[in-house]
């Protein structure tokens, strides 16, 4: 199953392109392709995405097509393409519609990146926070220009600058990134000592304002997005 979720014409052409050359098989095999920009409203097409991942079929593996950044998935951020999702958002629409029986368990973001610690790497992360273990997450970690053609499945990890990360179970997750206990009479030290209070500094200050000019994404954070979510 392929998911569109931005209305670049550029990528749609890319899609048009790759059905009619010599790298068509490989886009085939990925299954079914849906566009999920059709709807203005950022509601209503994540209510549409997880109804439609719940069609998938037990080996049919999963690839998103958008623009992205690290922390971003979705269109090219104008007005009009402006409806995305952090990697919370997508991995509660993905635990929510995947179906239990799903033995693919194969994610690919084919969007841009930016380091590392890039979008599928931090939905793994959420995903295991979750509890959805076994999740294999690719994507990439630099620019993906939309003339570069879709990998097939079973040769992902053949791409230039992509990763993957496995979601692992709840307990896993906890396990791996907990603090390790201090002994008691360090933590008797620490408090006894003066704690500094942290001012922002400009290129903190730089920092927050480049992160609020980014593109508002759909972080499916209120009880009542949730709700509406939930009454699918």
């Amino acid at each position: 199953m392929i998911l569109l979720i931005t209305k670049d014409k550029l990528a749609k052409q890319f899609i048009r392109y790759q059905r009619s050359d010599e790298n068509a098989q490989d886009l085939a095999a990925w299954g079914t392709l849906t566009d999920m920009t059709t709807s203005p409203n950022a509601l209503t097409v994540s209510k549409n995405i997880v109804a439609e991942l719940r069609k998938l079929g037990p080996d049919e593996p999963l690839c998103f097509i958008g623009h992205g950044l690290d922390n971003y998935i979705g269109g090219d951020g104008g007005d009009s393409d402006a409806m995305g999702w952090n990697p919370g958002g997508m991995s509660i629409m993905l635990e929510m519609g995947l179906p239990e029986n799903w033995q693919a368990n194969k994610v690919l973001f084919y969007s841009c990146g930016e380091s590392d610690e890039n979008f599928s790497y931090l939905t793994a992360s959420f995903l295991s926070s979750l509890n959805r273990a076994d999740i294999e997450c690719y994507g990439y970690t630099a620019n993906v220009p939309f003339q570069n053609p879709i990998p097939s499945p079973d040769n992902i990890m053949e791409s230039a600058n992509i990763r993957k990360d496995v979601s692992m179970s709840q307990e896993e997750w906890k396990n791996r990134f907990a603090a390790p206990a201090q002994p008691e009479e360090e933590m008797e030290d620490e408090t006894q000592e003066d704690i500094p209070i942290p001012t922002a500094s400009r290129r903190t200050t730089r920092a927050m304002a480049k992160e609020q000019s980014k593109p508002k994404t759909n972080d499916i954070e209120s009880e009542e997005e949730m709700d509406d979510l939930n009454s699918l």
